[in-house]
């Protein structure tokens, strides 16, 4: 049959036939081309469209469409890498239902379901280049040069279509996230979301109202699950318009360390363990002021973290815990119920240049890039268009500026700021190791037990914040310690809007000598042990301007079993059982410190002398070494920081200070010379006693009264008035020994006298004032039964005869009794307390031993210089002054019975040889003359002219001269006439003349021998030696004639007294 009469016989037929053919034929066509014809065109064309779109190679394996069901599935989806075949978007099977009847029936799109099963992307960070690239930034960079030509402006849309989708699922999804620069990848093997019932116009509130509308209608759930275990959940409902979302959010199990590797360029630090868990219901909905985000229920864990750099842990953390917390943008508010941290851990070294830890947490410095202008020179050249575009946005910043300035100026309202509300924070059991490096050689400290807690914590800070805070605290020099050390607990509140702190504070047995680290440099002192507790109330505030914030502390402390040893020798040097100080105030605003009470309880001190001479405490302070070109370099910032200095200790007033009670019980020290031979050792005991009401006061000065024993059992007292913290120290003070054995400082007798003593008690009792730095000091030194033993050979010994001074010195009973005044002014560079009183004493000495008989005359209460008898010329009788003068010395001599004297004559050569050549002119003539008697008061100018006497002078004359007497009566007679021979001279005047000269020139004839000026010279010492002992009842055993003629002296006509010690 031919196409003709097929046509006319279907044109025959019925016209329902008709229909129902064009029906199905128009079926048949749609099937054929939905059905067959556009999967094939799709499967063959649509990956090429979207390569030249994407710049990638895109496959897909098969695309099919169910004309009939209107079903769609796309197989095995994928784009691949840009420079690889490896995956980058794979999606199994993509499937859609459109719901056709639905969709006309009621007159909205519908889709029954849209499953996308197992997709896959894999996103990555490209290393290398300036700027940073990801696998995907290709494919955006060609979206970008495609989209050349403008894109018309869109219309404001009319609204949200009204759309609904039955279900979608994506299920079996994995997310690879590479990073290339790390060389990092995290896998997310598991991925799911599902969304029920969309309709793009149902409110939440018509779900909720509406008994007839499904409730899981808009809702959706999010899954996805970590290589490691963990999961992240999303679930809610939602509307579109107006927009709102309310639902929960957790994390189960996130493992951090994984993710960590992603901040290598930034930290330093490596997180290797942490586990996060959180939950929290939220809601997002639009208002008409914006949007709104209200969270509740709250709930974060930070458990098993661990923070370490390249070789070991630092940081970790066995949990934190955040609850219940909630928030509201609108009232811009966080309430939290607590935090609690459990047993944080951190390990760190603080070096000069800081903590390790700040370091290992900052952020990386951010590379340089090279400038690309430096690398490309065509990019250098600027264009109009560039100028302009510069010049556009430099009015634009000025104009920005302005905008800022005017801002500023005009008055606006205050944003409200967020609140937060932390209803109470916990920190337990934590610990701290800081190998600290930067103030001393090296010390480790532990500080553990670490438990603090808040109140509440409110951001406005209109309450104070009430805590508590404890710790241990151990330090040693060499490694970390697992005992404690010490401890401290504190409780107050912080108010934060006054910066103010109050509370109370303990000190528990902290062991000092964690400190030594810290002394070494400066001190050469070893703290041995010694507990120290302190406990008291405390507020303290910051120093801000305008405001007076206070600095109080009030409270007590104690320190007990010390025990310090010098740095050298690792000897006790400071020692005591217990120091307990009560009553501490201290005020900064008052400017005050004052303290009730000092106690000391067997304290103990020891003083060394090496055998160099040099203390054990002469080297406590360690010199310090200065870098000249610092000093230099720093001379201009030093004269500006002392003036500065001087300006606010001027303007600031001095603190006041004040200690009610200073009280000493069973004290000791000792003290050792070992520079001596025998090396000396003595020591004080059982010093009991107080110093009362010391300040900083001139009022009064504090009450000195201290009692001890020298040895276990001589005596020894300070008493009197001091205050020490004045400006100009003032004292008076009184201090006395009784009894001290003598026997005991043989060494210093033996290496500075160059005696030993055999025997001696001293007491001393001297008093001392000092007031506007000038010293005054009365000292008395009594001395009883000093008795030298043997000598020693010390090159260091006294030159002084000693032995002599102590013979002056001692009185009859054995007793000497010095009196000493001192005196020095303070100011003076050169004072020495100990030098003014050697000096003193030094002087006492010496003017003993130098003028001893001047001592003797003060004894009697004479000035009379008893050491030299003077007798007339030629002869050797006693005046009366002379006689009284030996009877003066006679009374001093019997007070001081250890001395012995010495007499030695003298002679005066010439008028003492004259008056004895007369004495033996006049024998001579008495003899000659037959006389029996010779005149008294004659002399050559008085002698007789006639009678026994002048012939004995005639026959002398002519003896002794061999002259005639005629011959010498011319000579006589021509000097009288004076050249005038004619002159006639009286016969008396004459014999006178003549008389006087042959006397003289007898009497000068006569020879002197030294003889019998010795003789002279020693019977004027038996004299006064013989008158000592007749009339004065001086022993005999104490006067000693020295040999005055082996030794004449011819310089006077007396006998010299010289001392000597018995």
């Amino acid at each position: 049959m031919s196409f003709k009469n097929l046509a006319r016989s279907f044109q025959a037929q019925a016209k329902w036939v008709r229909i129902s053919t064009y029906f199905i034929i128009t079926y048949l066509i749609y099937a054929l081309i939905v059905g067959v014809v556009t999967p094939l065109i799709l499967q063959s064309q649509l990956p090429s469209v979207l390569s030249d779109k994407t710049g990638r190679s895109v496959s897909i394996e098969k695309i099919r469409i169910n004309p009939f069901l209107l079903r769609a599935s796309v197989a095995n989806f994928q784009i691949n890498e840009q420079s690889s075949q490896a995956k980058f978007v794979h999606v199994n099977r993509l499937e859609l239902d459109i719901g056709f009847w639905q969709s006309v029936f009621q007159f909205t799109p519908t889709i029954e379901h849209i499953d996308l099963v197992a997709p896959y992307v894999h996103l990555s960070r490209l290393e290398g280049g300036e700027a940073t690239r990801f696998n995907f930034t290709d494919i955006i960079d060609t979206f970008s040069q495609s989209a050349s030509e403008p894109t018309k402006p869109e219309e404001e849309s009319a609204g949200i279509p009204h759309i609904r989708i039955g279900h979608f699922r994506l299920s079996q999804g994995q997310v690879l996230l590479s990073d290339k620069v790390s060389g990092t990848d995290i896998d997310y093997p598991e991925l799911a979301f599902e969304l029920n019932d969309l309709d793009t116009q149902t409110t939440l509130a018509e779900i909720s109202e509406d008994k007839t509308t499904p409730k899981t209608k808009n809702h959706y759930v999010f899954k996805l699950v970590t290589a490691e275990g963990g999961t992240a959940a999303l679930n809610g409902q939602f509307q579109l318009a107006p927009f709102e979302i309310k639902g929960s959010v957790g994390l189960a199990n996130i493992a951090l360390a994984p993710l960590w590797p992603l901040s290598n360029e930034l930290l330093e630090a490596k997180l290797t363990d942490g586990l996060l868990n959180f939950h929290i219901d939220y809601s997002l909905f639009e208002e008409p002021s914006g949007v709104r985000v209200r969270a509740a229920n709250g709930q974060l864990s930070l458990s098993q973290l661990s923070i370490a750099d390249s070789h070991k842990p630092r940081i970790t953390l066995a949990l934190m815990q955040i609850n219940d917390m909630s928030l509201d943008t609108k009232s811009k508010q966080v309430n939290i119920n607590d935090i609690q941290l459990n047993k944080p851990w951190l390990d760190g070294v603080f070096s000069p240049n800081g903590l390790d830890l700040v370091s290992l947490l900052t952020p990386k410095p951010a590379q340089k890039t090279v400038d690309s202008s430096s690398q490309n020179p065509s990019t250098t050249s600027t264009t109009p268009k560039d100028t302009a575009e510069e010049t556009a946005l430099s009015q634009q910043a000025v104009s920005t500026q302005s905008d800022v300035k005017a801002s500023k100026s005009a008055p606006h309202k205050t944003e409200q700021e967020w609140r937060v509300i932390l209803q109470s924070f916990a920190l337990n059991d934590g610990e701290v190791k800081i190998h600290e490096r930067a103030i001393s050689n090296g010390m480790f400290w532990r500080v553990s037990s670490i438990n603090a807690a808040s109140g509440v914590v409110d951001t406005l800070f209109e309450q104070p914040i009430d805590y508590t805070l404890s710790i241990d605290i151990a330090g040693n020099a060499s490694e970390f310690l697992t005992q404690a050390q010490g401890s401290l607990n504190t409780k107050g509140a912080v108010a934060v809007n006054q910066q103010e702190v109050s509370g109370s504070v303990e000190i528990n047995q902290l062991a000092l000598s964690q400190i030594q680290a810290y002394l070494t440099p400066y001190v050469n002192l070893a703290v041995q042990n010694g507990m120290a507790d302190v406990s008291g109330t405390f507020t303290a505030g910051a120093d801000t301007e305008g405001a007076d914030n206070p600095m109080l502390f009030r409270g007590q402390a104690n320190i007990a079993a010390l025990a310090v040893n010098d740095g050298d020798k690792q000897e006790p040097l400071l020692e005591w059982q217990n120091m307990q100080v009560s009553g501490i105030d201290y005020n900064a605003s008052a400017n005050s410190f004052s303290i009730d009470n000092v106690a000391l309880n067997k304290p103990y001190a020891k003083l060394i002398i090496d055998k160099s001479g040099q203390t054990n405490i002469s080297n406590i302070l360690v010199k310090q070494s200065n870098d000249s070109s610092d000093v230099t370099g720093n001379q201009d910032a030093n004269v500006e920081a002392a003036s500065d200095t001087q300006e606010s200790s001027s303007s600031s007033s001095v603190m006041a200070i004040r200690v009610g009670e200073i009280s000493l019980s069973d004290g000791s020290a000792y003290f050792e010379d070992n520079s001596l031979r025998p090396r000396f050792a003595s020591g004080i005991e059982s010093l009991n006693g107080a110093i009362t009401e010391l300040s900083s006061s001139a009022e009064s000065p504090a009450e000195v009264d201290i009692k001890g024993k020298i040895d276990g059992y001589a005596p020894v007292a300070l008493s009197g008035g001091i205050n020490p913290l004045l400006d100009d120290m003032f004292l008076d003070l009184n201090f006395s020994v009784s009894g001290a054995e003598l026997t005991s400082v043989n060494p210093y007798s033996g290496t500075y006298m160059g005696h030993f003593i055999d025997k001696g008690l001293l007491s001393l009792d001297v008093k001392y004032t000092l007031q506007n730095n000038q010293l005054r000091g009365d000292n008395h030194v009594v001395i009883d039964q000093l008795t030298l033993g043997r000598k020693t050979d010390s090159d260091q010994a006294l030159s002084l005869p000693l032995g002599l001074a102590i013979a002056l010195l001692q009185d009859s009973d054995g007793v000497i009794d010095l009196g000493m005044q001192v005196s020095g002014d303070l100011d003076n560079p050169s004072f020495g307390f100990g030098s003014i009183i050697l000096k003193a004493l030094g002087n006492l000495i010496t003017k003993a031993v130098t003028a001893p008989f001047s001592l003797l005359a003060s004894l009697v209460g004479s000035d009379d210089e008893l050491n030299e008898i003077d007798f007339a010329h030629g002869s050797a009788a006693l005046s009366a002054q002379m006689t009284e003068k030996l009877n003066t010395l006679a009374e001093a001599l019997a007070q001081r019975p250890g001395l012995r004297v010495n007499i030695e004559g003298t002679v005066d050569q010439v008028p003492d040889a004259y008056e004895l050549a007369e004495q033996t002119l006049q024998r001579q003539l008495l003899k000659i003359s037959g006389e029996n008697t010779f005149p008294d008061d004659i002399s050559a100018s008085t002698f007789p002219l006639a009678g026994p006497f002048a012939e004995a002078l005639e026959t002398l004359f002519n003896q002794t001269t061999s002259k005639l007497v005629e011959e010498e009566r011319q000579i006589v007679k021509a000097k009288l006439q004076e050249g005038d021979q004619e002159a006639v001279i009286e016969e008396t005047r004459l014999a006178q003349a003549l008389s006087i000269a042959m006397y003289n020139q007898t009497r000068n004839a006569i020879d002197v021998p030294r003889g019998a000026l010795g003789k002279l010279a020693d019977e004027r010492a038996k004299v006064i030696k013989s008158f000592l002992i007749n009339n004065a009842n001086v022993d005999a055993n104490r006067l000693f004639l020295l040999n005055s003629r082996q030794h004449l002296q011819l310089d006077k006509s007396a006998a010299e007294l010289t001392l000597e010690a018995n």
